[in-house]
């Protein structure tokens, strides 16, 4: 069946619906209304794995027919052994009210399975395992450097401006992450995620392991409600790409709203270096323009951000986004006073340009106000304005071997301009990357890129070469 058909299938199912009948339609090609049970039926299918649809970003305003219904039902149907007895019963009542449809599929009445006399009376451990999930990812990673960040407003922390010589430098190692979900009801999930890290090239001390999400995540009249520790990660996230513990609502169809508030996380991106490495007359974040010191201690600030975003499709290959964060006083970004609360605006869009070829535009803007630091030798932050272009070709997808896809992107992103760093870029580079990536089994791929970008503000350059495997499980 026709993508087109699939998106409107599952825009109907999302929508949700009531309960009332509907006859016997003779034309298959007769619309079906938006009211009709069916949608609800063919929600309880999809919602038992099966049957699969399409992404939220191809969402249209399409009417499924009765044949389009009569396809997900055979797909349903094909995978019926899977199906639990609510999703069978489901079923025969979809297979009576599309039995002609069906028919012209070549599905006959006997299709499903006839249910066993009496079905084995599961144990209550065996329905508690039945509602917990448990998947995750892995990688290896090694990075090249060279210099090391030679005249970059991230290189030279206090004390450490005099007799520095860049260096190569090399970073390698492997991370693995588990994430898991609850199901404690019909409509509340436990989400969690778990990270570990074990650097390669580094003593056993510098090995990490943390929680990076933990989440209650529900759905209230068609909006999705995320509480706790959670990740708000989305195509807007130039300007702020750090987890957030607080709530989130999203609600749409079409065109996505999301509206956040609760507290941002420190990071190695936005904060210099650990306060331990400076001596007692350096531990500051920086001075004013005045040049009157500001003492900081990263642990007791963490402030508060609030954001609202939207993004959705324009027709069918183009998609565009705009976002509002405010980020209240406390640790500060790199170079910006943590005394004033800052406000960062993006906007971006990705269109495809014909067959294998895609673009992708953002652009980010802060009211940042920057510190003096001694070390960038008379050079300050200056610039509120960050963008970054994309070309792309191809697509690669984990679950399709042989796929692949190869990019060109060119990136300027000063201090001010955003909050966070994004796609392992450091803060105030301006420059260019290649990249490429490859699946050559399932749920493995191979990626790598070279950067060749230099400090917006000292103009120091960095050369990064990247290889990484990643797979799934």
């Amino acid at each position: 069946m026709k993508n087109k058909a699939i998106c409107a299938l599952v825009t109907g199912i999302m929508l949700g619906t009531g309960a009332t009948g509907m006859a016997a339609e003779t034309n298959p090609h007769e619309a079906v209304p938006d009211s009709d049970w069916s949608y609800q039926a063919v929600r309880q299918l999809v919602d038992d794995g099966l049957v699969s649809g399409c992404s939220d970003a191809d969402f249209l305003n399409l009417k499924p027919t009765r044949y389009d219904l009569a396809v997900f039902t055979a797909q349903a149907i094909s995978r019926s052994e899977d199906a639990n007895a609510k999703s069978r019963a489901s079923l025969r009542k979809l297979m009576r009210e599309y039995k002609h449809e069906l028919h012209v599929l070549g599905v006959e009445d006997g299709a499903i399975p006839a249910e066993p006399v009496k079905a084995a009376q599961k144990s209550k451990a065996e329905e508690q395992l039945n509602r917990f999930n448990i998947y995750g990812w892995g990688r290896i990673r090694y990075d090249h450097t060279l210099p090391h960040h030679s005249g970059s407003t991230m290189a030279l922390p206090a004390g450490y401006d005099t007799g520095y010589k860049p260096r190569a430098a090399t970073d390698a190692h492997i991370n693995m992450d588990f994430c898991y979900n609850y199901k404690l009801n019909d409509n509340l999930y436990f989400e969690g995620e778990s990270e570990f890290n074990r650097p390669l090239n580094k003593g056993d001390g510098h090995w990490y392991s943390r929680m990076a999400k933990m989440y209650l995540r529900t759905n209230y009249k068609g909006v999705d409600i995320f509480a706790g520790r959670y990740y708000p990660n989305n195509a807007l996230s130039f300007a702020y790409d750090e987890k957030v513990n607080g709530v989130m609502l999203q609600w749409g169809k079409k065109w996505r709203y999301t509206v956040d508030i609760g507290r941002t996380e420190g990071s190695d991106s936005n904060e210099f270096w650990n306060s331990a490495r400076y001596t007692a007359e350096n531990n500051y974040s920086g001075t004013d323009l005045n040049g009157n010191y500001f003492k900081t201690y990263y642990k007791y600030y963490t402030p508060t951000v609030f954001s609202i975003r939207m993004h959705g499709m324009w027709g069918h290959t183009t998609w565009g986004g705009i976002g509002f964060y405010h980020v209240s006083r406390g640790t500060p970004a790199q170079c910006q006073d943590q005394h004033r609360a800052v406000n960062y605006l993006v906007a971006g869009m990705g269109s495809g340009l014909g067959g294998k070829l895609g673009s992708y535009y953002t652009v980010t803007y802060s009211d940042a106000t920057a510190l003096y630091y001694p070390w960038l030798k008379g050079h300050k932050p200056t610039q509120h304005l960050g963008y970054q272009l994309q070309l792309n070709y191809g697509t690669s997808d984990m679950k399709k071997p042989h796929s692949w896809a190869v990019s060109l992107m060119y990136r300027h992103s000063p201090m001010l301009a955003s909050y966070s760093n994004t796609g392992d870029w450091w803060k105030n580079q301006e420059g260019w990357r290649i990249s490429g990536e490859y699946v050559p089994e399932k749920n493995f791929l191979v990626n790598t890129y070279y950067t060749r970008a230099r400090d917006i503000d000292t103009h120091g350059y960095d050369n990064t070469f990247r290889i990484q495997a990643n797979w799934m499980f």
